[in-house]
């Protein structure tokens, strides 16, 4: 099922670099952090990302990889011109908050010598140590400093996760990273790529607007997008085809100038449409992926589809001018 919901990613032209999520078993085996089991995971997961890539006829694509490296052990088994390749990057992560172990300057030291990328990568909570988003984001640049110092990171990924809503697409998540990639496009320039982590999961039109809103803040605010991890990455029901939503949603908004005050009335609007998903007990987790997609195909099934034909129709009349 991973390999298919990558090659549902992979094959949308909007998407750049293509990323996944761990593996929690192999076989039926159950992953654990520093075992065995953790090296197959990860050798798994690069040839998931590497087939897809082939079958979409994208073999050149850029990788964010080894991310079922819990530990050092499995993010250095994944350093191979057959894995993750010197033009690819993986993770170098911050525990809450601004903690740095020495499996990561290992994992950091050697990724310098290699030539990959080290991609830094702080989740701060909005609403834990630092207090509401304000806070927060202060913490979370002061992360982003430090990366470049222990990692020489050469980007970075915005994480925030909100202590209740655990969503990026709670109000003081898009605050955080909108603010935040503000605060370096002008003060001191720098990739700064947003982490997508809806509450809601495919066959649910708010999934679509919870990425739709969270696209459009970062968007305008000089940030990058990555995703996506629906349904709070709790259960396999993503897709390509809200990724391909996050893709149009960015080009669309950064092509046609718009200002974060014009911004800011379409996300208001599309936080009405989705907010209730927070008090929903499993948050919206929506359909998996073989509900969602024909899996002869890979394509969305009808029902999908035409959630994502509305939702785009709406955006439309909100403002967005698609490119196509």
């Amino acid at each position: 099922m991973g390999e298919l919901i990558l090659e549902s990613v992979a094959k949308e032209p909007f998407i750049d670099l293509l990323t996944c999520g761990s593996l929690i078993d192999v076989d039926g085996y159950p992953v654990k952090s520093g075992d065995p089991t953790e090296i197959f995971a990860v050798r798994r997961e690069m040839e998931y990302l590497h087939r897809a890539l082939d079958k979409v006829g994208r073999p050149g694509m850029g990788l964010l990889a080894a991310e079922s490296a819990v530990t050092e052990l499995g993010d250095l088994s994944a350093v191979s011109a057959q894995w993750l390749r010197p033009c690819d990057s993986h993770l170098v992560a911050l525990f809450n908050e601004l903690i740095m172990d020495n499996g990561n300057l290992i994992r950091a030291a050697n990724s310098i010598h290699y030539g990959m990328k080290n991609a830094s990568l702080a989740c701060t909570m909005v609403g834990g140590m630092g207090g509401d988003a304000p806070g927060s984001c202060m913490i979370m640049i002061a992360s982003i400093m430090a990366a470049n110092l222990f990692a020489l990171a050469d980007y970075h990924l915005c994480h925030p996760i909100h202590i209740r809503d655990v969503a990026t697409t709670a109000r003081g998540c898009l605050w955080l990273q909108s603010v935040l990639c503000q605060t370096f496009a002008e003060n001191a320039p720098a990739i700064i790529v947003c982490d997508l982590w809806p509450s809601s999961g495919s066959l649910t039109k708010e999934l679509l607007y919870e990425v739709a809103a969270n696209s459009i803040a970062v968007t305008v605010s000089g940030g990058h997008l990555e995703g996506l991890g629906s349904a709070n990455g709790r259960v396999p029901h993503g897709t390509g085809l809200e990724v391909r939503l996050m893709g149009e949603v960015g080009k669309a908004v950064a092509a046609q100038g718009m200002t974060r005050e014009e911004a800011n009335a379409i996300v208001l609007k599309l936080l009405e449409k989705y907010e209730h998903v927070f008090e929903m007990e499993d948050g919206n987790a929506g359909s998996p992926f073989d509900e969602s997609y024909n899996m002869e195909t890979i394509e969305p099934v009808p029902e999908w589809q035409q959630m994502y034909d509305e939702v785009k129709a709406e955006l439309t009349e909100m403002g967005i001018r698609f490119l196509s």
